[in-house]
């Protein structure tokens, strides 16, 4: 549990960092970008497959939930009683975007780490390149279906 008066100091932290014009909050604002970037490529991807607006969002929101879950992804292999189970979270892990971390590298830069409460420093290059990696595999795939298919 936080100490009483924490929300308001982290709030005050925030709201300096926005009206400072400091380039930290800028940076948050690219991070979310990049983000939403992600995420409308699997759209894309599972709109020209199924060709169904909804299953498209649906999908997406699927994805951005399960991948920030799998955020814990070492905790969740703990507890699982297989290791092919552990592989199987290990693996989706690594595949899906890492939404929770980047949610966490948002606070992280804004704040300038002041707002931090992981206890495991967050491997940017990993959690950017895997993102972008999705996404960029994403938005190719969706491309050439899209070039083949008849709309």
């Amino acid at each position: 549990a936080s100490p009483p008066g924490a929300h308001i100091a982290q709030g005050r932290a925030v709201l300096e960092a926005a009206t400072s014009g400091h380039p930290r909050f800028f940076l948050g604002g690219v991070i979310i970008l990049f983000t939403i970037a992600t995420l409308m490529a699997f759209a894309f991807l599972v709109g020209v497959v199924t060709s169904s607006t909804a299953v498209s969002i649906m999908a997406t929101f699927a994805v951005f939930f399960l991948a920030a879950i799998l955020s814990g992804h070492r905790q969740i292999e703990a507890a699982l009683a297989t290791e092919w189970a552990a592989s199987l979270v290990r693996g989706f892990y690594w595949v899906l975007p890492k939404t929770g971390q980047l949610a966490q590298a948002t606070v992280d830069y804004v704040s300038g780490g002041q707002l931090s409460r992981h206890e495991v420093e967050i491997d940017n290059l990993a959690v950017f390149g895997t993102t972008g990696l999705f996404g960029v595999v994403s938005l190719a795939l969706s491309a050439l279906l899209f070039r083949r298919k008849d709309f």
